[in-house]
């Protein structure tokens, strides 16, 4: 198990996580200015909404190196491991800004735990679309494109991650994302590499 840690290297993801999960209780309700092209005003959006794609990045980012040699000295395929662990890591930072949002009742940051599972699938769907080393940063292309083309009173649902919290398209949007990150985006690339026998 050992190895496993170094390679995920989970150490150094876990500190990013409770670092950046610490930052978004900190600043949660502080706007972040983010040009808006529609009307070429810059509009705050709340950081609770959007630094979640940080943690996103720091996750996803367990997953995008030594693949193939950690698939290559393993007994069975790492695909179901990773997927437990991704889901623990998840589910750890979510449940820290859930737990927050209740006890300091601030709704913002029950929907940063909300993006959070969504921007997270977003960068594993990335994986077998982009590779793994750039998909990490597909969290934070999808937050800034969220950030600028979404901004209004009343968000499309297209920009689900700008939505109230209890929006129940959002929440459904960035379960359904985060379902199909793991169960697509973790095993594809595992699948890919033990069918060309690395």
């Amino acid at each position: 198990m050992r190895w496993y840690l170094a390679a995920r290297r989970l150490g150094a993801v876990l500190g990013a996580v409770v670092v950046i999960t610490v930052l978004t209780v900190a600043w949660a309700g502080i706007p972040l200015p983010v040009p808006h092209l529609g009307g070429g005003v810059t509009l705050g959006v709340p950081a609770a909404l959007l630094l979640p794609a940080g943690t996103a990045v720091a996750i996803v980012a367990a997953f995008a190196g030594a693949g193939a040699h950690v698939e290559g000295v393993a007994a069975r395929p790492l695909a179901a491991l990773d997927r437990a662990v991704c889901c623990v890591l998840v589910a750890a930072a979510s449940g820290a800004l859930l737990g927050v949002a209740v006890v300091w009742h601030q709704p913002l940051l029950a929907a940063g735990a909300r993006n959070l599972a969504g921007f997270v699938g977003i960068g594993l769907i990335a994986r077998p679309l982009l590779g793994p080393r750039a998909a990490p940063a597909a969290p934070v292309v999808a937050a800034l494109l969220v950030g600028v083309f979404g901004q209004s009173t009343d968000p499309s649902a297209w920009f689900w991650p700008l939505r109230a919290t209890g929006d129940v398209f959002a929440g459904a949007a960035a379960g359904a994302t985060a379902l199909l990150g793991a169960a697509w985006g973790l095993g594809h690339l595992a699948t890919v590499r033990r069918g060309a026998g690395w």
